[in-house]
């Protein structure tokens, strides 16, 4: 949950920017205009009607191609030596593991 916090904040920085949020929304508009016209069509209509989920979705679209999209940030994983059980569980409890899910596929065949 922490690093979709983080990832939205890094996304949400570019409006402490002005003059770059200007340049990246007319570079996105000159590129993406009709999706871009489209969705604000699509949200205006959708408001009107009262379809507010809709016009969220329409408008999350909108923000994704003018601005960009929220790129994620992914945690560092910390590499289990080869001695390490800091996964919770054993290395040799893999195979035990898929043959309970065969066998959950095929059941008593």
């Amino acid at each position: 949950m922490q690093e979709d916090i983080t990832a939205i904040k890094e996304w949400a920085a570019i409006f402490k920017d002005p003059a770059l949020l200007k340049k990246t929304v007319i570079r996105h508009v000159a590129l993406h205009s009709v999706k871009i016209y489209a969705d604000i069509a699509d949200a205006k209509a959708e408001w009107r009607a009262g379809e507010w989920y809709k016009a969220g979705l329409s408008v999350a679209d909108l923000l994704n191609v003018a601005i960009g999209p929220i790129k994620p940030v992914y945690p560092d994983p910390v590499p289990p030596t080869v001695y390490s059980n800091q996964y919770g569980f054993d290395a040799m409890a893999v195979p035990d593991f898929v043959a309970g899910l065969v066998f959950g596929f095929t059941g008593d065949n």
